[in-house]
């Protein structure tokens, strides 16, 4: 009895409490506090520092509660930068250092989980507001640029993404200015300062089109027409151009029900449910009266 109590005291003694309590077992303990394990590696190729693109699947479980969130994939791009004294940079620079097919679990309070990027992706309601919790961390993929645009357009196409969820994730990375109209998204490259377009003006334009994975269906083509006339253009890129004016040139990303449709396009070049984007400069917008 005597000599149990003695390994006991010894123990309180000697380590700091994380380090006796059997919840942080086989974890290495960061300088912030966090408790840090890789629990083992898969087989796919790629690291997400040199990579583009990736998907990791989370979920959150309470360390004494054990109740769990429901796993919840999010893609990433490049992870922005962050304050060195932000916990944020803590966690970017451990999802940064994954191998794809690595899972990670990082110990931390709920507190430092809710103040997290993540945290406005899963429910934890259900978890203590005191506990500390396991964030598991798992890498599925990393992509390259051509790679992702290639993966996007694949899963749009046979429904496992939203085509509108896939011109999202295209476009994270964006730097130009981007806006949304409805499912209709524009990335604005030169913001010109001419009339704007309305039906019976007449509006010349020079495009050409891609599909989302970046291969380009045509050569550059010119038009000039009266804008608003039934049958000139697909329905995604007149309404993308009625946001537009002289001297402006932009990007303008669409889903296939403004575009080519569940049939695709005539000559075959587009397939069904597939989302498209025109690069678009407006080179001359003449009003009624001029």
């Amino acid at each position: 009895m005597m000599r149990t109590l003695k390994v006991f005291l010894a123990c309180a003694v000697s380590c700091v409490w994380w380090s006796c309590n059997p919840a942080w077992k086989g974890f290495e303990t960061l300088e912030s506090g966090w408790h840090y394990r890789l629990d083992r590696l898969g087989d796919c190729d790629g690291r997400a520092d040199t990579s583009a693109y990736y998907l990791y699947e989370f979920h959150v479980q309470g360390v004494q509660s054990g109740q769990s969130s429901e796993p919840f994939e999010v893609y990433s791009g490049k992870f922005p930068d962050a304050d060195p004294n932000d916990s944020s940079k803590l966690l970017y620079d451990i999802l940064r250092d994954m191998e794809c097919g690595s899972k990670v679990t990082v110990g931390m309070p709920l507190s430092d989980f809710y103040g997290q990027w993540l945290s406005g992706f899963t429910d934890s309601s259900s978890l203590a507001g005191n506990e500390e919790v396991y964030l598991h961390a798992t890498l599925l993929r990393v992509f390259s640029e051509h790679s992702f645009r290639e993966y996007l357009q694949s899963a749009a196409q046979q429904g496992e993404l939203e085509e509108h969820t896939a011109i999202e994730l295209a476009l994270m990375n964006a730097s130009d200015s981007l806006e949304q109209h409805g499912k209709l998204y524009i990335q604005r490259h030169v913001q010109g300062s001419g009339d704007s377009i309305a039906n019976g003006r007449e509006v010349h334009i020079r495009y050409h089109t891609f599909l989302l994975n970046g291969i380009q269906l045509d050569s550059i083509t010119e038009m000039v027409f009266p804008f608003g006339k039934p049958g000139q253009l697909i329905p995604g890129l007149q309404y993308g151009l009625s946001f537009m004016h002289e001297g402006d040139s932009a990007t303008v990303f669409m889903p296939s029900f403004l575009a080519f449709g569940e049939d695709g396009s005539s000559t075959g070049i587009v397939p069904p449910y597939t989302p498209i984007y025109f690069e678009v400069k407006v080179l001359n917008v003449v009003a009624e009266n001029e």
